[in-house]
């Protein structure tokens, strides 16, 4: 059993078997409606992982002494086109504060720190 052993083409009985066993599996996911299941769970897991890391970064900003306490200064991360995620959560409220602004330069991360 060398490798030209798994270049040669399959036979007609292992092609009709791979054929229905790809057939059966994609008519049982169309007909129970687990698309739909699954991809709501994956954005709710995208939102917790959006959010954890969000806080986990200002947590960092904060022990590290980037930034100070102050409510104009925070972390903001891109969730999806047109959401974003900040930390301390108050950023998003206020029209004054940097959000907006990394809003419309549609940013990805943008992290606030002090100047020194």
């Amino acid at each position: 059993m060398g490798l030209f052993s798994y270049l040669k083409p399959l036979g007609r009985k292992a092609k009709e078997g791979a054929a229905t066993t790809t057939d059966s599996s994609l008519s049982h996911n169309d007909s129970s409606g687990t698309t739909e299941d699954l991809s709501q769970a994956a954005g709710e897991l995208l939102t917790l992982k959006v959010d954890m890391m969000c806080d986990y970064l200002r947590q960092q900003q904060l022990q590290r002494r980037w930034a100070s306490d102050a409510e104009d200064q925070g972390v903001v991360i891109k969730k999806a086109r047109g959401e974003f995620v900040c930390s301390p959560g108050e950023l998003i409220h206020d029209p004054q504060s940097f959000v907006h602004e990394m809003r419309s330069l549609n940013v990805k991360v943008c992290i606030t720190s002090l100047c020194r």
